[in-house]
């Protein structure tokens, strides 16, 4: 996971995937990215499938900007794996 502010897992200084940045609003990930394949709004977070990778972006309750990126594995096909 990568985030813009310094929680539990410290503020990434990095290239983040498909040239999001922090600053992103969700209009632009979504010129980006497309529309996404999943969104929560409650969480504030849309999903978007690269690849075989699920690729989230949770953007900022006050200026809806990227806070959070996560690329990981499908909860399904990782679940699926786990059960293995």
């Amino acid at each position: 996971q990568f985030s813009s502010k310094p929680l539990r897992y410290g503020c990434f200084q990095g290239t983040l995937p498909k040239n999001i940045i922090f600053s992103d609003t969700q209009a632009e990930v979504r010129k980006k990215l497309g529309k996404p394949s999943e969104s929560k709004k409650q969480y504030r977070i849309e999903s978007w499938k690269v690849g075989d990778l699920q690729l989230d972006v949770n953007y900022g309750k006050e200026d809806k900007r990227v806070e959070m990126v996560a690329l990981q594995v499908p909860y399904a096909e990782y679940s699926a794996w786990a059960k293995k």
